[in-house]
């Protein structure tokens, strides 16, 4: 049965003005964050179903507990167009606070690891902010408002829900959102839209198709942001792909799951006829991983692993 809490992060427009800067951000987060799927929410929050990263390389193909707990993790985003700075008075008004603790009581409810963000043009004042959590005590306006937040909270779900929650829990949340708010930079609509054209030019070559292909996709949401609630509906790759009018990124086996491929290949390879197998001239994957770790932190200008003719790795 749904939490009484999803009331509060049902998928809307309603109070999602359309800026281009809400949309290209969430056009951001399909093209060159490669999320799973992207949904707009109340309060303009878009709950960002991140894709796990990469299994790391082991001798075998066992995959860790840990990466278990990354694909079920939430990343709860707040869109601000505003240019101005965000002071830690400013993370106390307007309901910003009160809906992170809504959607990450959402979350834990669930069993889910989660993450406050707040995505803005303004510059977050961090040392401020951090003085803040570090002693909420010691600002007696901010800690009023901040005792108002957990007290409202703390109602609604008692009296509107038929949940309770702890006062001193619901402020440790609180504080503990001020905390990763208070880690964010900020990110320009020309640098959103930059990245987007640049992710766009690896798959057009003509400049002309990376500006239609970009408009297209932001259309496309601009479009579904006027039809209203009724149009809500999340947005994934193959949304991406179908306005775009053609696969934005490789799905050949070696993209979609690298592990895999891999070790497809290397069994094609010692089931074809005459092909004798010899270890000694593959490489293990830890210590590919380990080579190319090196490649990385090397101080020399350049790294090179040559070879006499490719060869396939185990």
């Amino acid at each position: 049965m749904p939490s009484p809490l999803d009331e509060e992060i049902r998928g809307d427009w309603s109070n999602l003005k359309g800026t281009e800067y809400h949309l290209a951000y969430a056009l951001w987060l399909l093209v060159c964050r490669n999320v799973e799927s992207v949904a707009f929410y109340r309060g303009n929050d878009l709950l960002a179903n991140l894709v796990p990263p990469p299994v790391p390389e082991e001798i075998d193909s066992i995959v860790p507990a840990i990466h278990a707990q990354m694909m079920g993790e939430d990343e709860w985003i707040q869109l601000k167009a505003t240019r101005e700075p965000w002071i830690r008075s400013a993370l106390l008004a307007h309901n910003l606070l009160e809906n992170f603790m809504y959607n990450a009581l959402v979350s834990e409810r669930s069993g889910r690891l989660w993450r406050a963000r707040l995505i803005t043009q303004g510059y977050i004042q961090r040392q401020e902010i951090e003085e803040f959590v570090r002693t909420p005590d010691n600002f007696q306006r901010l800690a009023e408002s901040l005792q108002t937040i957990v007290d409202t909270v703390q109602n609604r779900l008692q009296v509107d829900m038929g949940i309770t929650v702890d006062t001193v829990r619901l402020k440790t949340l609180a504080l503990t959102i001020l905390e990763q708010l208070a880690q964010e930079t900020p990110i320009s609509l020309a640098q959103l839209k930059a990245e987007v054209e640049l992710q766009l030019a690896y798959r057009y070559l003509d400049p002309e198709a990376v500006r239609q292909a970009g408009n297209k996709l932001l259309g496309a949401l601009l479009r579904d942001a006027a039809a209203g609630p009724d149009a809500a509906h999340m947005y994934n790759e193959d949304w991406v792909d179908q306005v775009a009018g053609t696969p934005l990124k490789s799905r050949l086996p070696f993209d979609t799951n690298p592990i895999s491929a891999c070790d497809l290949t290397v069994q094609a390879i010692q089931n074809l006829p005459g092909i004798q197998w010899q270890f000694q001239r593959f490489a293990l994957r830890a210590r590919l991983e380990n080579a190319l770790q090196h490649f990385l932190r090397a101080s020399e200008t350049v790294f090179v692993l040559l070879q006499r003719r490719a060869k396939s790795l185990s």
